[in-house]
């Protein structure tokens, strides 16, 4: 365990846990890539909402990647007429796929405390790099768990710490380390890529996270020489052609919110199962 000397503002010093990853400032190009992708999310003020599911209590919608969840909220609650219809969780802003909203004050009550307990099952697709280290045939042949602590950072990024760290301390106030824990299964290798990345293979992966945390899958495949094509921020590559004829849009982090389920909050014990459609990027691999 490796610990690291802060002071605090009162010059208080206290001895914080190290990350086992250190992502550090993102570099100059990544800077101007994350500046364009914000720049075009904010000029989207209205999309067209493509409902996956809808009943009286529940709304699950495919969000469209590059646009913040913020826009489809307030999209949604324009389209039904009703203030109180509101989300459940949220999507990073290059993440496309399911996203949960509540219909009535019961249902966001009930569905939320699935999210925060952990007991909402949650798939997604990813589209990779993957580091020439990696032996294909073990990780081809089941799936895999990683497990960390998770904690905030600098330049807007997060962190991984060791699972002896988790609920120690941070900086700031209330800050700490919480547990994360995501299952990886790499569902196709592509072997000669072409990647503006130090490998030229590229795997399509489903992961399950457990928990919800911030980043929590670009973070854990990152771990493990698997980051997203696209997520600059994490060390991702930003260009990417898969095969010959199939050079992918890398527009952001290529992240699928692919199957959410979850009790209906009507409370009868059901089970609420929705499946957004596989992004271009997905289909093609497979």
């Amino acid at each position: 365990m490796i610990e690291t000397n802060c002071s605090d503002e009162d010059g208080d010093t206290t001895a914080y846990p190290s990350p086992t990853t250190r992502p550090g400032p993102p570099s100059a190009d990544a800077r101007e890539v994350e500046l364009e992708r914000a720049q075009r999310a904010e000029c989207v003020e209205a999309v067209d909402i493509d409902v996956l599911y809808v009943d009286d209590d529940v709304m699950v919608v495919n969000k469209p990647a590059g646009v913040y969840v913020e826009v489809i909220e307030r999209r949604v609650r324009s389209t039904a007429g009703d203030e109180t219809t509101a989300m459940c969780h949220r999507l990073d802003r290059d993440t496309s796929g399911c996203l949960v909203f509540a219909r009535t004050a019961r249902a966001r009550s009930s569905i939320s405390v699935q999210f925060r307990d952990g007991v909402v099952d949650k798939t997604y697709l990813a589209m990779c790099a993957m580091d020439d280290e990696i032996d294909v045939a073990a990780v081809e042949v089941a799936a895999f768990v990683v497990e960390s602590g998770h904690g905030r950072a600098k330049y807007g990024l997060w962190r991984l710490y060791d699972v002896q760290d988790i609920d120690r301390a941070l900086p700031g106030k209330g800050n700490k380390v919480k547990h994360a824990l995501t299952t990886i299964e790499v569902v196709r290798v592509i072997e000669n890529a072409t990647l503006d990345w130090k490998s030229s293979r590229a795997a399509l992966v489903r992961c399950a996270p457990k928990t919800g945390r911030t980043h929590q899958i670009r973070l854990h495949c990152a771990s493990v020489g698997l980051p997203l094509i696209g997520d600059v921020r994490y060390g991702g590559p930003v260009r990417a052609q898969i095969t010959s004829d199939a050079r992918l849009d890398v527009p952001g982090a290529l992240l699928h919110a692919l199957e959410v389920a979850f009790e209906h909050p009507r409370g009868d014990g059901s089970t609420l199962r929705v499946i957004a459609p596989t992004p271009s990027w997905g289909t093609f691999a497979l």
